[in-house]
């Protein structure tokens, strides 16, 4: 296998992309910055569709939904952009951090951005459902040693299906040495599916396969990759190794089989799952910020530290 960039898109402003995503026909690709600029291009022409750039938000997460509508998320800041119309439909402030894919729940952390000193008693995740802002479920972190503790919500993520929830916590208990949760918890009042499991190195960033079956994450202590089986709650495979620095982005590839990571090293790798082996390396110009494999076709989009938006081709 073997990888050329076939186009470049410029983004409104020199910033790093934070994030990327093609809606389910693969007919669109928005990608946004931490600086509240969100672009929108139409993948037929590759001309934009939308800018627009906010002055009281940030953008660390975009996704779509299969009703055409189109989310970005940030601290206290969340977004729904209507494609069909082209414009900002509506803009709502507060905790609601992630939309699941099916565009009918919401993911509300108590933070997302710094610590937040809280009771292991208390709810740090509300489970709801949208618009309506109902209520679900409610998650407390449970036990621990420790009454109060620095609690930091680092990234929440819907699996594609919408039935499951992974949320990657930070907790600092007094002082002690930091410790990191994987929580994977159903969506529904009656899920059942609840996994917890710690680290005691940072976790991110996290990517679902899009069969669902898949969990991959970034090591940071030791700029590595970890692959779960899921439903059976058990380490697939450890050892993708080789980054000079800590994978920033990951991205399943439609058939689940390739995973495709991203590092401030300026590599791009593509791995393949079932075969449990690396595929092909690509050099690129600038640190690999996000990455969003094409719904339908061989083609990745790769966002850099430039704030350029790459289209990649994968040539087998």
């Amino acid at each position: 296998m073997d990888m050329k960039v076939s186009l470049t898109l410029e983004t409104m402003k020199d910033i790093p992309v934070s994030s990327l995503a093609f809606n389910p026909s693969g007919s669109y690709l928005a990608a946004a910055s931490q600086d509240g600029e969100l672009t929108v291009w139409h993948t037929r022409k590759w001309e934009p569709e939308l800018n627009f750039r906010s002055q009281r938000h940030d953008f660390n997460s975009i996704q779509f939904t299969k009703d055409w509508k189109l989310f970005a998320s940030g601290l206290f800041s969340f977004i729904e952009v209507d494609l069909l119309k082209t414009r900002i439909e509506n803009i709502v402030g507060g905790h609601i951090n992630r939309i699941s894919p099916d565009g009918k729940i919401f993911a509300a952390s108590q933070d997302l951005d710094a610590p937040l000193p809280l009771y292991k008693d208390e709810i740090f995740l509300i489970i709801g459902s949208y618009p309506e802002s109902e209520t679900i479920s409610e998650y407390q972190v449970g036990d621990t040693n420790n009454e109060l503790y620095w609690l930091h919500t680092l990234d929440l993520l819907f699996s594609p299906d919408s039935k499951i929830i992974a949320v990657v916590l930070e907790l600092d208990g007094n002082g002690l040495d930091l410790e990191y949760r994987l929580y994977l918890l159903p969506t529904g009042e009656h899920g059942d599916l609840q996994s917890i499991f710690e680290f005691s190195e940072l976790i991110q960033p996290i990517c679902f396969s899009p069969d669902n079956n898949y969990l991959a994450f970034g090591n940071w202590e030791d700029c590595s990759i970890d692959v779960f089986r899921i439903r059976q709650n058990i380490k697939f495979h450890r050892g993708y190794y080789g980054f000079d620095d800590g994978v920033s982005s990951l991205s399943f590839s439609p058939d689940g089989r390739l995973l495709a990571s991203g590092s401030a090293d300026m590599n791009l790798r593509i791995m393949d799952i079932e075969e449990d082996r690396l595929l092909t390396t690509f050099q690129h110009s600038s640190g690999v910020t996000s990455l969003a494999f094409h719904p339908t076709n061989a083609t990745l989009a790769l966002g850099d530290e430039s704030g350029k938006v790459h289209i990649v081709e994968l040539i087998t």
